[in-house]
């Protein structure tokens, strides 16, 4: 199964750009979407857009929204991350976490037979991440090792100046979204736990989906999938940067 869908995924993206009708979804409960449908192809891309990202993180906690997206595929609920692997590659499920400066992404590629289990599997990422310790620790590590590689890259060097010359280290712009080796060091669970609760929050969410589903399935699947979801975050969003060139 998972090699068919490897060859479906290869004709995704001409798929998607071909397409021209978008669809403005809204579900029962009020989620909006945009949505391509594309009967053509037995699997749906599903994508979460949270506004705010790394930039609404404290200070002193930088590098904690990174860490906490990283740690979402390592175990939720009652599956480690061992177990969690296995159960998305028995339904050929795909799930990613990206950290960006103003925002995060969650999505999610699955097989229309299999949607509603996929979903159910997203939904325990979002709600019950389990943030193990040995996960976090392991984690944490790799984030370090490429801090200290960063520190010896020429052109992350240049960057990384040429960024808190900008944008002065009093803005997020001015640092790495991934945050310097002491802050991550510092991070505590409860630390992850906050950037959980703040930074995956439904006033802030942008939804898009493409594939094999109508605008009423969709709706059905983003009241379940977002049920329970916090509604605002207790992080504001920063304010517009200003370059001090």
């Amino acid at each position: 199964m998972r090699c068919v869908l490897f060859f479906l995924m290869a004709g995704f993206a001409t798929l998607c750009h071909a397409a021209t009708e978008i669809q403005v979804v809204t579900s029962p409960n009020g989620h909006k979407a945009w949505l391509v449908e594309e009967r053509g192809i037995p699997f749906v891309a599903l994508e979460l857009l949270f506004d705010g990202g790394a930039s609404i993180e404290p200070a002193e906690q930088r590098g904690g929204v990174n860490l906490m997206m990283a740690l979402l595929e390592e175990g939720a609920a009652n599956m480690d991350a061992q177990a969690f692997t296995k159960a998305k590659e028995n339904l050929a499920a795909s799930f990613s976490y990206q950290t960006y400066p103003d925002s995060v992404s969650v999505s999610a590629r699955f097989l229309t037979e299999s949607q509603n289990q996929s979903m159910g599997l997203l939904r325990q990422t979002l709600l019950e991440p389990r943030f193990d310790i040995d996960a976090i620790e392991r984690v944490r590590a790799q984030i370090i090792a490429g801090l200290k590689s960063d520190a010896k890259d020429p052109a992350e060097i240049a960057r990384a100046a040429f960024n808190q010359e900008a944008f002065g280290l009093s803005h997020p712009y001015g640092s790495d979204l991934s945050g310097r080796i002491s802050t991550v060091e510092a991070l505590t669970r409860d630390h992850i736990v906050q950037a959980h609760q703040n930074a995956l929050v439904l006033d802030r969410i942008r939804i898009s989906a493409v594939g094999d589903i109508g605008a009423e399935d969709l709706g059905r699947l983003l009241d379940a999938l977002l049920k329970d979801i916090p509604a605002q975050s207790a992080w504001p969003l920063p304010k517009d940067a200003e370059l001090a060139l």
